[in-house]
């Protein structure tokens, strides 16, 4: 509170994971992080009608764009700051890196490996041609699917 870090409040009871409070309560505790990333990293404009963005959150999935290396670290620290504040963890084996444009891979971001990365349905790699290849082919398998499962059906 107020840039200070209070007592561990101990926690009494939970709730259960899919219970309708939980993702509300998820929410509130994880917009902390979303506030801080967004006071603390450059901001990078993902199209001409958008507002900047750095991190885009669906769930408990959270996309970080950062423009610079040296935002690597101040992520690392905004991180670290909150798993500690919060009692959260990271992970890094579920989470990757995706290096765009002239970025080298040479810059580690925690221990998290470079790869290729899916937000949501959509896969990306660094090139755009094989980043669309592989999401319509990974859509087109699952219409596939489910057409033929249909037909079984019936």
């Amino acid at each position: 509170m107020n840039g200070h870090k209070s007592k561990p409040i101990k926690i009494l009871s939970g709730v259960r994971q899919g219970c309708p409070l939980s993702m509300l309560l998820f929410a509130i505790c994880i917009n902390p992080l979303l506030i801080n990333l967004y006071m603390r990293l450059q901001r990078t404009k993902v199209s001409q009608n958008s507002n900047k963005t750095i991190a885009i959150a669906y769930a408990d999935d959270v996309t970080i764009i950062i423009r610079h290396h040296g935002e690597i670290y101040d992520i690392r620290q905004i991180l670290q700051d909150y798993m500690e504040a919060t009692g959260a963890h990271i992970n890094e084996n579920k989470s990757h890196a995706l290096a765009l444009g002239f970025w080298t891979k040479t810059v580690p971001v925690m221990n998290i490996k470079y790869d290729n990365i899916k937000i949501l349905w959509f896969k990306m790699t660094s090139n755009t041609k094989v980043s669309a290849k592989a999401s319509w082919d990974a859509l087109a398998k699952k219409i596939g699917h489910r057409q033929r499962k249909t037909t079984i059906e019936r």
